[in-house]
């Protein structure tokens, strides 16, 4: 494996982390962390925001997908919770009455 790392050319690595995900690129700002340059490819003028490469940038690439995961799995959670509250109660409110009805 050395001897593979000592023959790639430096130049085969971009030495930038980028991502086109707007929702990660306003985290990181929202966490202090600013894209070096923002680059405009394609048809479609996609913006890619360029990032230096640092140990806190990775931190807070970390804490926004973590973030991401639990998002989903809450999301998973309350369809679970809302289907069997509608099997139970054969309501898709989840049985909840509103003010102008009772139970």
């Amino acid at each position: 494996m050395t001897n593979l790392i000592n023959q790639i050319p430096n130049k085969a690595f971009d030495s930038e982390y980028n991502t086109q995900f707007k929702k990660e690129m306003l985290y990181l700002k929202e966490h202090g962390i600013d894209p070096v340059f923002i680059k405009k490819t394609g048809d479609y003028r996609i913006p890619t925001y360029k990032y230096t490469k640092t140990p806190e940038l990775f931190r807070v690439v970390a804490d926004f997908y973590e973030q991401q995961q639990n998002e989903k799995s809450f999301e998973h959670l309350k369809r679970t919770v809302d289907s069997v509250s509608y099997i139970v109660t054969g309501r898709p409110d989840g049985g909840v009455a509103d003010d102008n009805s009772t139970i």
